[in-house]
């Protein structure tokens, strides 16, 4: 017979569209989700970000050929040092390149350092200065609280 009090109410948190092995959890809010998928002669490179109030959460997601493979990051967002967007102007990514000269145009990349060492993502170039605030909020919240 269970003695569990009926006065203890749990919410669990809803990770259906997260899709990262580490997924939110119970004191988090959640607050947006990007994904960028990024073809590049024959392969391609999927991004889901996820920003919640206390971590970024990021999935890469690369397919070549019959290959794929994926990575899951969590990055705690007071543990964010610096920001930075930057652009490739020129990647060349195939065979094509040293015979006629075209080259892939990579996206914005945005990456984050910090204690944990740096990563590179991409979200939509019309969301960066809002995920550069949230960023920079979020952390600064979280580090007058905990000081």
């Amino acid at each position: 017979m269970s003695k569990v009090s009926p006065n203890y109410i749990i919410t669990q948190p809803e990770n259906d569209d997260i899709l990262n092995s580490f997924g939110i959890m119970g004191n988090e809010n959640f607050l947006h989700k990007w994904t960028v998928e990024q073809r590049n002669c024959g392969s391609t490179t999927t991004y889901h970000t996820t920003l919640s109030d206390a971590r970024l959460l990021i999935r890469t997601e690369k397919r070549k050929c019959c290959m794929k493979h994926h990575m899951n990051v969590s990055i705690i967002l007071q543990d964010i040092a610096g920001i930075r967007e930057s652009r490739n102007t020129r990647h060349c990514c195939c065979f094509l390149c040293t015979c006629c000269g075209r080259c892939c145009r990579t996206p914005r990349l945005f990456e984050v350092r910090g204690i944990f060492g740096s990563h590179q993502f991409i979200i939509p170039k019309e969301d960066v200065l809002f995920l550069q605030y949230e960023i920079s909020v979020k952390a600064a919240n979280h580090k007058l609280i905990s000081h």
